[in-house]
Formats: structure tokens, sequence, C-alpha cells
């Protein structure tokens, strides 16, 4: 303490102003301390190629942002493969083995819920627009579910309306998606799919009631006043028919007319059966 400061105090209060100093003193140093923080590395994982384009326009530009803005206190460092499938991205993050990852919602679908309304068709009019848009109404109205419990967000992005690619088949319509087998992620795009296949199917099936064509049948369940049997038409429609206990059908070929609906399938009419019941006539 400065001599003439101290000549100036009372020495009743001496001792106590003097120990006050220190503890200034040390919360001082303490606070020149905390602006050198240690380095910090974060591992970084990715189920990218370090050349493709979310990693070079996502992943890598997030690192570098985050370097810069941290004066270099904060670096990221990528392993050479990825330490899980996309698929287990959480997993990989709260079990501590990577710092950082982006996880796809669809493969979290019994835990986020809310973001998943950015799944929603026709709302979408570019990914800047609609990621922005998800993130501002996630802090408003989602953050409070806390879905995102055990991790820290850092952030949501979504991209644009998704496109069907077709290397030989031109996809104007619904109906022309029948057959085909289309790729797709879990979540809502695996569901649209699921759900675009099922009135594929009932419109594929529809083509073909009335007529009459080939069926190999495969295998029979008894029922009390007959046979149901099952089999496939040369293009893979499900058929059913119902026949007497007296006829074997097994790996047989019939001529079938396809007359309708049945679930899961389209009951038939044998001509096996049409010419019992003209014998009976």
């Amino acid at each position: 303490m400065n001599t003439r400061l101290r000549s100036s105090i009372p020495a009743v209060y001496r001792p106590w102003c003097e120990s006050r100093t220190t503890i200034l003193a040390a919360t001082t140093l303490a606070l020149s301390l905390s602006v050198t923080l240690p380095a910090t590395e974060l591992l970084v994982n990715s189920f990218w190629t370090p050349s493709h384009l979310m990693r070079e326009e996502v992943f890598d530009r997030w690192a570098a942002d985050v370097e810069r803005v941290t004066e270099g206190r904060v670096t990221s460092r990528f392993p050479t493969s990825t330490l899980a499938p996309p698929s287990r991205q959480w997993h990989m993050v709260t079990s501590g083995i990577a710092d950082v990852a982006i996880v796809f919602n669809g493969f979290e679908r019994n835990r986020l819920h809310l973001p998943t309304i950015a799944d929603l068709p026709f709302g979408t009019p570019s990914a800047e627009s609609a990621s922005v848009a998800l993130w501002r109404t996630y802090k408003r109205y989602f953050e409070t579910a806390n879905e995102y419990s055990g991790v820290k967000l850092l952030g949501l992005m979504t991209h644009s309306g998704g496109d069907l690619y077709s290397l030989t088949t031109p996809i104007r319509n619904v109906a022309d998606l029948a057959g085909m087998k289309i790729r797709t992620t879990d979540g809502s795009s695996s569901d649209a799919m699921q759900a675009l296949g099922a009135v594929c199917e009932a419109d594929f099936k529809a083509r073909f009631i009335g007529l009459t064509v080939p069926v190999l049948w495969e295998s029979a369940e008894p029922r009390p006043e007959c046979v149901r049997w099952s089999g496939l038409t040369g293009n893979y429609i499900r058929v059913v028919t119902e026949i007497g206990k007296d006829i074997d059908l097994t790996n047989k070929v019939t001529e079938t007319t396809l007359v309708g609906e049945f679930p899961g399938a389209v009951f038939g009419e044998t001509q096996i059966r049409q010419q019992l019941e003209e014998r009976v006539v």
C-alpha cells in the first residue's frame, strides 16, 4: 500500500485495508489469467468424404468460422474416416466418441418430433430461407420442449424440395412410380414413398381387373368350406382364389380372371373353378 495513503488511515483500520488490497490484487490477477484460456480441439465427425459438398461447404466452413471467432482458441480435427454410421451419430456424440456431428432428424424419429415440421411439402422456397425459418421457429416455439436434451444444438438446416430421378422411365404422375425401386432416407421421405407406393400399387392392380392372366399358385390356407389359394401373376400381382378342398393347385399355373380387390391382393376366379361350376349346372 502507498506510504502516504497508509499514514492517512487510522491505525485501527490499516490491517483490514491492507488485506482488502491483497484480495483485490488476487482478483485482478484471476481476471487477467481468464482472458488467456487453454486451446480446445474439437473432434468433428463427418460421414461424408472430404471432397463432398456437405463436408466442404458446411463442416469445413463451420470449423473455420469457429476458429476465427475464438481467435484460434478452438480448433477442429476430422477423423480420417467416420466414427459411426449416419444413423448412430447421436449415440456417438452422447457416448463421448466425438464432440460434434450432424444428425438427420429422421434417424431420431422417436426423439425428435417438432423439427419435422420442415418436412411438410410446398413450404420450402429455398434451402436458405427454410433453414432460417426452422431455426427461428425452434427458438421461439420448440426449444422449451427440450427434445435435444443431452446434447447442445448448434443449428438446424434443411434443403430444398426433393426430386425423383429416373435413368430411363419418365415420371410424370404417381402411376408412373408403380413397380419402381426407390431409394429414400428414413423419416418423412420414406413415409411419403410408402404412401405413394400404396397408391401406385392400387392403381397398378386396377389396370388388370377384368383381365384373364396366368397365375402360379404357391400356398394354400384351409377354410371351413373351401381352400384359399395364393399365387402370383407374371408381373407379380398377388392373387387369391377360393376353391374346393378336393383340388390341389400347388405349383400349377391356371388362367385366372381378376375380378376385384382383396386385402393385400386381387381376387381371382380360376378357369378350373369355372369349369367345375359349369359341370354342376
